[in-house]
């Protein structure tokens, strides 16, 4: 996968050259495929597996700085064909820097992150685009900075022991990692989205200064709505269609996680209009355990689309989750079950196939408006006050929510009215954090409560928004389901999660998305000739069934000793009379969820590696 390292240090100080060197020294004798991409007094940026097609690093004009990833130009709202590559030539470049790199997110978007040193200055500005997954962190050795992609390159590199930032561990145990602003280890700083961070390698701390060129309310044309039903559906269809052929233009050969729902059924009706140049085979993977079966709605859509279709069984006899031990060091807690079930997998079958990229319909959830439902009531008010439309309205919300009509019309009208928030985040954590210690989710004073950076002295908390960012307020990590970053995997490619159609998806009102009071359903409408109708007409996910139940079951001892003897419980922050009733080997009822299970799993594996390394 695509990755890369920037040195950034004081050319003056002989010492932290020679440090330098060394780090470098170690980069390239651990693994193979290090290029030296951009090299000035002062700053050294190598990158691996870089594609002139796809992923690689584009030099500025007179050696200005360097953009890593893929950047692409800017296209009228109702262009639905591919956006061409931008050329860094003197004059872009000119733009660039007299901006301060401010113009990168305001006429261009991609994947990407950059870094400009304007002339002789000793500073270096870190730009990280805010959508996409190629992610920046920061970290300081010997008075040097580290810019980096992957942590497996910082153990390569042999860097000082890092140490867990306890403060994020209690917010991502007890469920509010999503929106935290902390960063996970003591001594590495994210390079958040949408962000540019400021570096003089002559003073300590390095970091100068921080600023966010791009929030979810300071866009261009943030605060236009797109409001009119016609305008919103044609500016939704061309900016998909758009998003999907332009990631598409870079690949040859690729594959697409299809589920059969309607958001990947989206992505493949997008990805079928280039079959003439790009070789793609659809793929899904189901359980054989008596839940709901994908296998019928993905053959449907692959029919309709003529796409070649091939499906995978996951058994959880055939799920070993100690082999989730080997998972390669990562900033951040990692979903050990994606690693076992579909990480390797897809790499498998991306070699067989010579895929360079997996596409997904992943953020189709956000983008598209299924998040937000419960904000549609108030969205209406807002935009058309108290009209006899608003109770059809509230009762579709509270049909699509499972929840009572005068639920749904008491919320919104208090939200419209008050400006109080529909839902709190207290109690949503409460649903999600059964194992968690009371004191995480009782004791804590709302004032204490983290918030993402875009929503800080935002009063109340903007969950329309929040809905259509979804994972977008989390941490970009491509290479959590990577046997190890060094691998040659493909690309994986999320084309819902775009910069146009996040902006797009903004601007459009909640109450609009869900036209005709239907999940997703101006998505639905948009798309109603490319995608088979019993897809559009279905309203239902399918569910794993009993799989995370029988892999616990198998597991169970294993989970018990990880758990019950690790550091999560052993520092209080999960209640260890509550884990071992969950996880009891006799018949008992419980209502934890396996999913919570899992999850502090994934941070428990995760936090026993740092804590052991600090030891």
């Amino acid at each position: 996968m695509y990755r890369y390292v920037a040195l950034i240090w004081n050319a003056a100080d002989a010492g932290q050259g020679a440090s330098v060197q060394v780090l470098i020294d170690r980069l390239t004798a651990a693994a193979s495929g290090w290029t030296d991409v951009f090299h000035q007094r002062g700053l050294i940026v190598l990158s691996a597996h870089g594609d002139p097609a796809s992923l690689d690093a584009r030099v500025l004009a007179g050696n200005a700085g360097v953009v890593l990833g893929v950047l692409f130009e800017r296209e009228e709202p109702d262009h639905d064909g591919s956006c061409a590559r931008v050329v860094l030539d003197e004059e872009i470049t000119n733009e660039i820097l007299a901006s301060r790199g401010e113009w990168l997110l305001r006429h261009a978007w991609g994947n990407y992150v950059a870094l400009i040193c304007r002339g002789a200055a000793p500073v270096t500005r870190i730009i990280k685009d805010p959508c996409g997954e190629l992610p920046a962190f920061i970290t300081t050795v010997r008075g040097c900075t580290v810019v980096f992609s992957a942590m497996a390159d910082c153990r390569d590199m042999e860097l000082c022991d890092f140490t867990v930032n306890r403060r994020f561990l209690e917010l991502h145990v007890s469920g509010g990692d999503v929106i935290s602003d902390e960063d996970a280890l003591a001594e590495i700083t994210q390079v958040r989205r949408g962000e540019a961070v400021e570096i003089d390698p002559r003073v300590s701390p390095p970091v100068v200064g921080r600023r966010f060129y791009w929030t979810p309310f300071s866009f261009p044309r943030w605060d236009e709505p797109v409001d009119e039903l016609q305008s919103a559906l044609k500016a939704l269809r061309s900016t998909v269609r758009s998003s999907v052929s332009t990631w598409a233009a870079g690949h040859r050969t690729a594959l697409l996680r299809l589920s059969g729902g309607l958001d990947s059924s989206i992505v493949l009706a997008c990805l079928a209009e280039t079959s003439e140049r790009l070789g793609l085979l659809a793929y899904t993977h189901f359980t054989l355990d008596g839940g709901s079966d994908p296998r019928r709605w993905a053959q449907i859509a692959a029919e309709y689309a003529s796409c070649p279709h091939v499906e995978l069984a996951i058994h959880p006899d055939r799920v070993a989750l100690p082999a989730a031990l080997a998972m390669a060091p990562t900033v951040e807690p990692a979903s050990a079950l994606m690693y076992l079930t579909v990480g390797e997998y897809e790499q498998q079958l991306a070699a067989a196939r010579g895929a360079s990229a997996v596409f997904t319909g992943e953020g189709g959830d956000s983008s598209f408006g299924s998040l937000c439902i419960g904000e549609a009531v108030a969205a209406f008010l807002r935009r058309r006050g108290l009209r006899p439309g608003v109770l059809r309205l509230a009762a579709h919300a509270a049909r699509a929510l499972q929840q009572s009509a005068a639920s749904q019309l008491g919320k919104g009208v208090r939200s419209w009215w008050t400006g109080a928030p529909a839902r709190t985040l207290e109690g949503e954590q409460r649903q999600v954090s059964k194992l968690v210690a009371r004191r995480l989710t009782d004791d804590r004073p709302p004032t204490t409560r983290a918030q993402h950076p875009w929503f800080k002295g935002i009063e109340p908390v903007p969950w329309e928004a929040v809905g259509k960012l979804s994972t977008l307020l989390s941490t970009p990590d491509p290479y959590s389901a990577a046997q190890s970053p060094a691998a040659d995997a493909p690309q994986l490619i999320s084309p819902l999660y775009s910069q146009p159609l996040i902006e797009l998806s903004l601007r459009i009102p909640a109450d609009l998305l869900f036209a005709e009071g239907r999940d997703r359903g101006l998505a639905r409408r948009a798309f109603a000739d490319a995608v088979p109708k019993p897809i559009l007409d279905r309203h239902w996910k399918d569910r794993p069934g009993s799989f995370h139940q029988m892999l616990i079951a198998r597991h169970v001892e294993w989970l018990r000793r990880m758990l019950l003897d690790g550091v999560l419980v052993n520092e209080g922050l999960l209640d260890r009379t509550a884990v071992d009733h969950a996880l009891s080997t006799a018949f008992v009822k419980t209502d934890v969820s396996s999913g919570e299970i899992l999850r502090h799993l994934d941070t428990e594996l995760w936090v026993r590696r740092w804590s052991n390394a600090s030891a």
